[in-house]
């Protein structure tokens, strides 16, 4: 599974909200604590979405992104 995401780090809480962009296509906002330094924002969003697919991290895969909000992440079985 493919998800188009837009990290939103340095946030109060965290959470999801899914959104349909004009094309149609899901896109998910994230709220994560960490700040972006160091991967720190990246890493929470992995720990954040492996415990709401209820996966591993292993299974999670930066495809795009590195160091943009607008991220593009691969879940595989």
């Amino acid at each position: 599974m493919i998800l188009s995401i837009y990290l939103h780090p340095g946030a109060k809480q965290e959470k999801l909200l899914e959104q349909q962009d004009l094309e149609g296509n899901t896109v998910f906002h994230i709220w994560v604590r960490a700040r972006p330094i160091d991967g720190e924002a990246n890493e929470a969003l992995f720990v954040f979405l492996a415990k709401h697919y209820n996966v591993p991290k292993s299974s999670l895969q930066l495809i795009r992104g590195h160091t943009s909000r607008y991220k593009t992440v691969e879940i595989k079985n």
